[in-house]
């Protein structure tokens, strides 16, 4: 499993990691229908995922390649929430039969958990991931995921 660097402050340099390092950003997206922007380095490549959560906070996120699996780590609030996301497909998808998209499995502490597509493109499928205030680790599972 890769395991992700220390968060750090805007404008910081990525915490430096053999494998793999991450940014977080207070910028806001809200024009894109986002407030946070989590930039993800997985085997040298950068991938910017867009998120909004509501309920919690994110504390960190890693990609497993050998599972095609990208992980969120999260702090839930004391009433649960929501975890929204734009997943580009450069770094996580899945695909079935003659390239047709297919669900992704989404399991939160390890149960499989329904979640919403709320929309997709060529470049990126959005995702919409309800959590308790028990839930900590939720594991996007896909089909292929970038090398």
């Amino acid at each position: 499993m890769i395991s992700p660097g220390r968060n750090t402050t805007p404008g910081a340099a990525p915490a430096a990691s053999s494998s793999s390092s991450a940014t977080t950003s207070g910028a806001n997206y809200n024009r894109t229908g986002f407030n946070n922007l989590y930039v993800l380095t997985f085997n040298g490549k950068t991938f910017p995922v867009k998120y909004t959560i509501t309920g919690g906070k994110l504390v960190g996120m890693l990609a497993d390649k050998d599972r095609s699996t990208l992980v969120l780590v999260l702090n839930p609030g004391p009433n649960g929430g929501n975890f929204t996301t734009e997943l580009p497909r450069n770094l996580i998808d899945s695909k079935g039969a003659s390239n047709a998209d297919t669900k992704y499995l989404i399991k939160i502490d390890g149960k499989g958990v329904d979640y919403k597509e709320v929309a997709n493109n060529l470049n990126a499928r959005i995702l919409s991931i309800d959590f308790s205030k028990d839930n900590r680790f939720v594991e996007i599972i896909g089909t292929q995921m970038a090398s």
